[in-house]
């Protein structure tokens, strides 16, 4: 019997490129995906499927940007010793998502190498952050009961 579920699951699987769609039928179990492939070889499947776009939410509605950026944390104490628990790369990130003295005043207060290291890790990085991984970032390490 054929549940609405997999009615649902073959209008967005006709929508796929054949390879990804051949590839996530291997994965599903085999009565459904039988029952699936089955509606996909309707006459019309792929027409339907099409007709029926409008009806979905867009997929990334919920991931979308916020209108205005959210208010990044200004200057605060750096917690040195959970930064040097870190890999450079994170360093980097964390300096990036607050305020512009941020990254001075910690590459000030570590040696050389590690100074660098950060420095080249903050190079590769795209700029500006997205507004909600900058404010993620910056309530770090305060309300993850790591200790500053």
């Amino acid at each position: 019997m054929m549940t609405p579920g997999t009615r649902y699951a073959a209008l967005r699987l006709a929508r796929l490129h054949p390879d990804d769609r051949a590839w996530l039928l291997a994965r599903l179990p085999a009565e459904v995906a039988e029952a699936t492939h089955a509606l996909l070889r309707m006459p019309g499947a792929a027409r339907l499927a099409e007709a029926a776009r409008h009806l979905e939410p867009p997929a990334c509605a919920s991931i979308a940007p916020e209108p205005t950026p959210v208010p990044v944390t200004a200057s605060l104490a750096l917690p040195l010793q959970a930064l040097a628990t870190l890999d450079d790369d994170w360093v980097s990130l964390w300096l990036t998502a607050h305020d512009g003295d941020a990254m001075e005043r910690y590459l000030v207060e570590v040696d050389v190498p590690r100074c660098q290291r950060v420095l080249t890790a903050a190079a590769k990085r795209p700029a500006p952050l997205p507004p909600r991984l900058a404010a993620t970032l910056t309530r770090w390490p305060h309300d993850s009961g790591a200790s500053a």
